[in-house]
C-alpha cells in the first residue's frame, strides 16, 4: 500500500515538473526583437523591397530585396505602453538562389527601445513598408489598417522603387515563449501593382533618335493614382489583405499616371530601347483591362513640334488584363517613324503593339 502511494506521489511530481517546463516565459516589459521576411501566399519566407533578378520560364519570379536603411512601422495593441514604433534595416543577407534576402531590424526612434512585450497574452503585430517617414508612398498605420497614396507624377529615379508598398501581419501566441522563442519574424506581402514597359525606336526610314518628353498610362474607369486603404484584418485578392480605394468616385485626374522626363527628353537612338515602370493604385481589387499607353515627344526635325500618340493596350474585347498586387512586363513595343512624327491624339488599337506581356510574381 505504501509503495502505491509513493508511486502516485512521484507521478504527480513528475507531472508538475513537466508543466513547469512548458510554462510561458514572462517577457513583460522587455523589448520585442524583430526580423523581416515575406510571404506571397505561395512561397516560403524571404524579404523583398527593391526589384532584383528575374528567373524562371513561363510564369516568372522576381526578387525583391531589402536595402540597409529601409524604414518600416510596426504596431501592436497588446504591447506595454507604446503601441506603435518605427524600425529600420541594419543588415541584409542574400538574395540567395531562391530569390530570398533577409533583414535585421532595429528601432529607429530616439529611445532606441521601441515596442515592449505586454502581459503573457497573444500579441498581434501589424507592419507597413515604407514607414511614414520614408519613401514615395505617403503611408500611415493605425492598428491593422494601413493607408497610402500613389503619386500621379512618377519621375524615374532610383527612389521611386520605394513606391512599392508591403504589409505584414503576425500573431504571436502566448505559448511561443516556451523555449525562449521571442524573436518575431514579420512576413511581408507586396501590395503595389506595377507595369514595366520596354519600347524600341523603329525609325527605319530616317534612323533618327526618338526624343520622348513623357509617357503615361490612362485608364477608362480605374483609379491609377491617389489614395488606398489596406485592411490587414480582412482577406482580399491573391492571399493579400483587403485593399480598397479611398474614394468611392473615380475622377478624370485619378485615371492617369505620368512619367515626365523633364526639360531634357529621353533620347532613344534608332534600334535602342527605353524601359520604365508605372506604379498603380492597388485599391483596384479586380484586374485592370482598360489601359492606354500615351507617348509624348519632340519631332526629330522640329524641336518645337510636340507629338502625341496613344495606343490601346487592353480592353474587354482583347481579353488582356493586368493583375493587381503584382508586376506585369510589357515588351515588344516598336515605335515606327510614322507614329512619333505625326500629331495624332486619337486612340489607336495596334498594329504597332507587337509583343506580349509577362506577369511577374514578386518573391
Amino acid at each position: 500500500m505504501r509503495r502505491n502511494i509513493l508511486a502516485v506521489t512521484l507521478t504527480v511530481c513528475a507531472a508538475l515538473l513537466l508543466t513547469g517546463c512548458e510554462r510561458a516565459v514572462n517577457m513583460t516589459g522587455k523589448p520585442v526583437e524583430f526580423s523581416a521576411g515575406i510571404s506571397d501566399g505561395r512561397s516560403e519566407s524571404g524579404t523583398r523591397v527593391v526589384y532584383g533578378e528575374i528567373t524562371g520560364t513561363g510564369t516568372k519570379s522576381q526578387s525583391l530585396d531589402w536595402e540597409i536603411g529601409d524604414e518600416l512601422t510596426i504596431s501592436c495593441a497588446q504591447c506595454e505602453s507604446k503601441k506603435i514604433s518605427d524600425y529600420k534595416v541594419t543588415g541584409v543577407t542574400g538574395p540567395d538562389e531562391d530569390l530570398k534576402s533577409y533583414a535585421s531590424i532595429v528601432n529607429a526612434e530616439t529611445d532606441g527601445i521601441g515596442l515592449r512585450w505586454g502581459e503573457n497574452v497573444d500579441h498581434i503585430f501589424y507592419a507597413v513598408y515604407p514607414s511614414p517617414a520614408a519613401g514615395s508612398v505617403t503611408a500611415s498605420l493605425t492598428g491593422g489598417v494601413a493607408t497610402g497614396t500613389i503619386p500621379a507624377s512618377q519621375p524615374q529615379t532610383p527612389d521611386l522603387v520605394k513606391t512599392m508598398m508591403m504589409t505584414a501581419t503576425k500573431t504571436w501566441k502566448e505559448d511561443s515563449f516556451k523555449n525562449d522563442e521571442n524573436k518575431v519574424l514579420l512576413e511581408f506581402k507586396p501590395i503595389t501593382t506595377a507595369v514595366e514597359f520596354t519600347i524600341k525606336n523603329g525609325f527605319e526610314g530616317s534612323q533618327s533618335a526618338m526624343n520622348i518628353s513623357s509617357v503615361a498610362l490612362i485608364s477608362d474607369g480605374h483609379a491609377l493614382n491617389g489614395g488606398f486603404k489596406v485592411d490587414m484584418t480582412k482577406s482580399g485578392r491573391s492571399g493579400r489583405p483587403l485593399t480598397t480605394l479611398s474614394n468611392a468616385t473615380v475622377s478624370d485626374a485619378d485615371r492617369k499616371v505620368t512619367i515626365d522626363f523633364g526639360s531634357t527628353p529621353a533620347s532613344v537612338a534608332y534600334g535602342e530601347t527605353l524601359t520604365f515602370t508605372f506604379f498603380l493604385n492597388p485599391g483596384n481589387e479586380s484586374e485592370i483591362n482598360d489601359l492606354t499607353l500615351e507617348i509624348r515627344g519632340k519631332d526629330a526635325n522640329d524641336a518645337n513640334l510636340m507629338v502625341v500618340r496613344r495606343a490601346k493596350l487592353a480592353d474587354n474585347s482583347t481579353g488582356i488584363t493586368f493583375p493587381t498586387h503584382q508586376k506585369t512586363i510589357v515588351n515588344g513595343i516598336v515605335v515606327p517613324e510614322s507614329i512619333i512624327i505625326s500629331i495624332d491624339n486619337e486612340v489607336v488599337v495596334s498594329p504597332w503593339i507587337d509583343g506580349g506581356t509577362t506577369d511577374i510574381n514578386p518573391r
